[in-house]
């Protein structure tokens, strides 16, 4: 009985390591991050600040900024937040300038130091490498056996990550060398100048050990990281790559000859950040650096930085390139100049994505490249001149450049479509943010309602065809496993359609409207095709009334509601009921009262926030004015993405097209492209 509780006490003393092992989050790609050093954050820079893969914030952020910290986390649970510190200077000469009130982090991590770990000349004079710093001694004791990296790690782990803030550290100069600083290194302390191949030896040594200690103390539970070589990569996660790319490094080859080597090896999990900057201009607008360093990161798998430079860290630059979802790499890069060579020099790379791919142009020369389909360029405000949005199957890039491509959409899935309309796509603020296409499946009529998803659960998607009487469920294989006439086969008004989960069973239901006519009866059917609830979303008695339908969590209580929009002959009123439609949450209308076309609905979250928003479309007669409203009916952005002198209303629909989170707004024309192949048959 003794072995068995021995046996538990064991187990038990291991899982906590197992469990507070960091996961990295599967970010897709571009991969972002932001170097920003100024404190306090405020509440307005939280949701900026948010919006990168990965931070790095002065350590001294816990003390007047933990509250930001934490919300910038609630907005981004994937977000990775380090810690920015160094473990070979300090600013002391600095310090009312980092920290004006006197104390602090920075304050208290200086007053715990010993004379005898400050980095000395063999005259005992004390060693700068950036203005207003003084450089620290790893390898140094104070007499007494007490090392200055025995005290950084007690101080690191106690006092910085014990407050729960930070997934890990980012240290800065993280050297293999140090004798090029000052060639009077005095490195072991016995008062005599010391070798140059002695001072790197110990220097480096002094750091191993720290980094070594490190690792052991904090095991897996977080992230560690250095700004500079990668002799330590055993025990640290990554290296930053500060203002890429560096001469110093062997200009592009040499960088990422480097990145290439530390995106593989070393302690697990890999992160690295690429920084380039405007070389302290402040130039934002300096597209082709910031796309060159971008596309070159883009390379293997580190995250990006674009900002001011090495004086200044506080800058939410955001550029567009940084808003595409290119999803996770197919490939690894290749050199499109020799592909039989993978050694890694001045040539054109490509590297491919699921939804699109990135080419970086690091010859001295323009570069033409030839594609065997086509691609699409993103649409850019910053550099439309480059980035318009348009369709190409051939590129020149500018030397030492890089480009981002789409492989184009030409496809809807999740949502419901008309087959063979014409489709614009856009943002929630009304941005038309990819090229536009005919949304047509030819295997079906033209002027069907159409929808790809997995209605059972099954693990592959059904297609749903809906003619002006009945739906039509179709197999992955092409077989009919289904049909449904929700208002008889008398019926022939047309029929709105909408799919969701209303009870949590993984297996979607099918809500109805009848467009034109049928008493407005919404009606639910499982993913069987049997009808299980159903009630009048106006009144009973107006026979000639149809009603639209939508379906989403419009108010954040993890039930789906019921959005129905009136049809034809009726005003632009929506209503808003629980899934069982005994509740009227909330109605407004969409336009003016006095229009007599109805109004379309779609719902989607198109903005992150976790809540879906209503989208509507005016209906027949009606001009293409899309609105988007919250679930009261407050007006958050109308448009018209169609000619202004169309009369047609125009049809909605929302979903995710790049796998991003964050679902698109589809304005789908009223009339439609008819000929398929099915009008052959």
């Amino acid at each position: 009985m003794d072995k068995i509780i021995l046996t538990i006490a064991v187990t038990l003393l291991l899982i906590p390591s197992m469990v507070l092992a960091f996961e990295l989050p599967n970010h897709n790609y571009p991969r972002t991050v932001n170097l920003y050093w100024k404190t306090p954050i405020t509440m307005a820079e939280v949701p900026i600040l948010a919006k990168w893969d990965m931070l790095a914030l002065d350590m001294k952020a816990q003390v007047d900024s933990a509250e930001a910290i934490r919300k910038i986390r609630a907005l981004n649970p994937d977000i990775i937040i380090l810690a920015y510190t160094t473990a070979n200077e300090v600013p002391n000469e600095r310090l009312s300038l980092v920290e004006p009130s006197g104390t602090g982090l920075w304050h208290e991590l200086v007053a715990g130091i010993k004379p005898a770990w400050y980095l000395k000349t063999y005259t005992d004079e004390k060693i700068t490498y950036w203005p207003g710093n003084l450089s620290m001694n790893q390898y140094a004791s104070d007499g007494f056996g007490h090392y200055y990296n025995d005290y950084l790690i007690n101080f690191y782990t106690t006092k910085v990550l014990a407050t729960g803030l930070w997934d890990g550290l980012l240290f800065d100069n993280v050297w293999d060398t140090i004798a090029w600083v000052n060639p009077n290194i005095d490195i072991d302390g016995d008062g005599r100048h010391d070798s140059e191949s002695k001072i790197n030896q110990l220097w480096q040594t002094g750091n191993r050990i720290f980094f070594r200690n490190l690792r052991e103390r904090l095991g897996d539970k977080y992230l560690i990281l250095g700004n500079g070589e990668g002799s330590y990569s055993e025990y640290i996660n990554g290296r930053m790559f500060e203002s890429f790319p560096e001469f110093w490094e062997g200009g592009w080859s040499g960088s990422m000859e480097r990145y290439f080597t530390t995106n593989k090896n070393g302690y697990q999990p890999r992160v690295n950040i690429v920084n380039a900057d405007s070389d302290n201009t402040g130039q934002y607008i300096n597209s082709n650096r910031m796309r060159y360093g971008l596309v070159s990161t883009l390379m293997y798998d580190g995250y990006y930085s674009f900002d001011w430079g090495t004086e200044k860290r506080e800058d939410f630059w955001w550029y567009d390139e940084f808003d595409v979802n290119l999803g996770q790499p197919k490939s690894t890069p290749i050199n499109l100049l020799d592909f039989t060579n993978g050694q890694i020099k001045g040539g054109v790379w490509q590297r491919d994505f699921q939804n699109g791919l990135a080419i970086v142009n690091s010859t001295n020369d323009l570069q033409t490249i030839n594609f065997d389909r086509e691609y699409e360029k993103i649409n850019s405000r910053q550099n439309s001149d480059i980035n318009n949005g348009g369709k190409i199957n051939s590129l020149t890039l500018m030397p030492e450049d890089g480009t981002i491509l789409l492989r184009p959409i030409e496809s809807i899935k999740q949502a419901v479509f008309t087959n063979g309309s014409f489709a614009r796509i856009f943002n929630q603020n009304g941005d038309n943010i990819r090229s536009s296409f005919f949304a047509y499946n030819p295997k079906f009529n033209g002027g069907q309602k159409i929808a790809q998803l997995d209605i059972d659960n099954g693990g592959h998607d059904e297609t749903v065809v809906v003619d002006k009487t009945k739906i039509t469920i179709y197999s992955d294989y092409g077989f009919i496993e289904n049909e449904i006439t929700p208002y008889g086969t008398n019926y022939s008004g047309g029929i709105s359609i909408a799919f969701a989960d209303l009870d949590h069973d993984n297996k979607l239901e099918i809500i109805t409207g009848p467009e034109n006519g049928a008493n407005n009866e919404i009606k639910i059917f499982n993913s069987d095709g049997v009808l299980i609830n159903s009630w009048y979303a106006y009144k009973k008695e107006w026979a000639r009334l149809g009603v639209n339908v939508a379906a989403g969590d419009v108010n954040g209580d993890g039930e789906i509601e019921i959005i129905a929009g009136a049809g034809y002959r009726g005003g632009p009123h929506i209503k808003i009921f629980d899934k069982t439609g005994a509740t009227l949450i909330s109605e407004f209308f969409s336009y003016d009262k006095n229009f007599t076309g109805g109004t379309y609905v779609a719902s989607g979250d198109i903005n992150g926030d976790g809540l879906d928003e209503i989208i509507t479309g005016q209906g027949p007669t009606g001009k293409p004015i899309i609105k988007i409203f919250n679930y009261l009916g407050v007006l958050s952005k109308e448009w018209q993405p169609y000619n202004p002198k169309n009369n047609n209303g125009i049809r909605v629909a929302v979903t995710d097209l790049d796998d991003d989170n964050i679902a698109e707004i589809i304005a789908l024309s009223t009339d439609v492209f008819t000929i398929s192949f099915a009008d052959f048959k």
